[in-house]
């Protein structure tokens, strides 16, 4: 890692990969345990879930059985106006305050 010494990098490495590898187990015992709702109850606010649900299913199927939809790409657009505004009107506020002080 650049501006770290070699020892630091190294320990701040294998931290990370810890913490990592032990949120990867964790995951595993979840899906093992997991089941598939065909038709979920979604709201407009749950985003593409089925096109992600249609991507994943390649993964569930033998090679042989992969059908187009399930790897064919779709885009999402998303409207972020109302959150960069919001984020502009925070900045302002944080420059302000620390002009003040």
């Amino acid at each position: 890692m650049p501006g770290l010494p070699a020892d630091k990098a190294a320990k701040l490495a294998a931290a990370m990969n810890r913490s990592f590898g032990e949120g990867f187990l964790e995951d595993v015992e979840i899906w093992k345990n997991k089941t598939r709702i065909d038709n979920p109850l979604l709201t407009e606010e749950d985003g593409p879930v089925y096109q992600h649900r249609r991507w994943y299913q390649q993964f569930y199927v033998d090679a042989a059985d992969v059908a187009a939809d399930m790897t064919d790409r779709f885009e999402q657009e998303v409207d972020t106006t109302h959150a960069n505004d919001l984020w502009q009107q925070e900045v302002a506020e944080n420059m302000a305050a620390r002009t003040r002080a």
